[in-house]
């Protein structure tokens, strides 16, 4: 049981560590002066492996909390939770704005994109932070 729990543990850093270096590298690809149908392939594009991560952080996470019998539900775990779930509505967000976007619309999606973006990678230093301070 031990080492599946520091496997599972490894694991679960990497794919965080993985969405934060999504998250900035989706940023600075946001820079670029873009049109219409170039974003929205590009957003299209890199959406379902944002979306992959966030579900194997997801599955890692509830390997975790199973190999512990859910005993073990401190406030950092409930914290966990709620910053994915913070980053999946917001991903979904984006996409939900995206699929209705206008050519005079583009600016301020990108702005929103990048505010997204902006808040991902803040939350996951702090998340990631708050969580090694707990061990």
């Amino acid at each position: 049981m031990d080492e599946l729990f520091s496997l599972t543990l490894k694991l679960h850093g990497s794919f965080v560590g993985i969405l934060l270096l999504m998250a900035v590298f989706n940023y600075f690809f946001l820079n670029k002066k873009l049109d219409l149908v170039t974003l929205k392939k590009r957003v299209r594009a890199v959406l379902p492996s944002y979306y992959l991560v966030l579900s194997l952080i997801l599955f890692t996470g509830l390997v975790l909390l199973g190999a512990v019998q859910f005993k073990n539900i401190y406030f950092v775990v409930v914290l966990m939770i709620t910053v994915w779930l913070f980053v999946l509505v917001m991903s979904i967000k984006t996409y939900k704005k995206m699929k209705f976007l206008q050519t005079e619309e583009i600016e301020s999606y990108v702005a929103f994109y990048k505010k997204k973006y902006i808040i991902d990678t803040v939350l996951l230093f702090v998340m990631m932070g708050i969580a090694y301070m707990a061990v």
